[in-house]
């Protein structure tokens, strides 16, 4: 149904965000990846949805319903898109999602929910996970949060 705009469907399809309308480049990409071997303390976060609208770090960064106890292990955020690491992030600290922390990104105040501050990850880092596919996720795992190596 991706291939033809103009039909459309209740629900999108059990999967669909790793499926869908593609450049065939894309497709290629995705199923050409090697599997990522996390050996880093990470914090998976899927930008799926809005990874086209802003830069990738604006996409990643904020704001996100975690554990904090947990994100403040990770030493790195993996930006994913469709199961794909597109970009590696080096986390330098939490901060409440509000307007205040990211006057750039909100317009209001999100209770609960966090985002970080940092810069891309050293080249040596980036090289272990760029273009790397993501272990999949447990059947109904809907959270685009996950964490490895904490």
């Amino acid at each position: 149904m991706d291939a033809y705009p103009s039909v459309t469907n209740i629900m999108g399809g059990h999967g669909n965000s790793e499926r869908g309308i593609a450049h065939a480049n894309e497709i290629t990409e995705r199923y050409a990846a090697p599997n990522a071997e996390i050996v880093d303390p990470i914090i998976e976060i899927n930008i799926n949805l809005h990874g086209s609208l802003m830069s990738l770090y604006s996409a990643t960064r904020a704001a996100w319903k975690l554990s904090l106890n947990s994100a403040e292990k990770a030493r790195y955020a993996l930006a994913v898109n469709k199961g794909i690491v597109v970009e590696v992030f080096l986390i330098d600290k939490w901060l409440q999602a509000n307007r205040e922390n990211f006057p750039e990104l909100l317009e209001n105040d999100i209770p609960g929910r966090f985002g970080f501050v940092g810069q891309v990850a050293p080249d040596e880092v980036r090289e272990k996970y760029i273009r790397h596919r993501m272990p999949p996720k447990p059947k109904g795992a809907a959270n685009p949060i996950r964490y490895f190596n904490l």
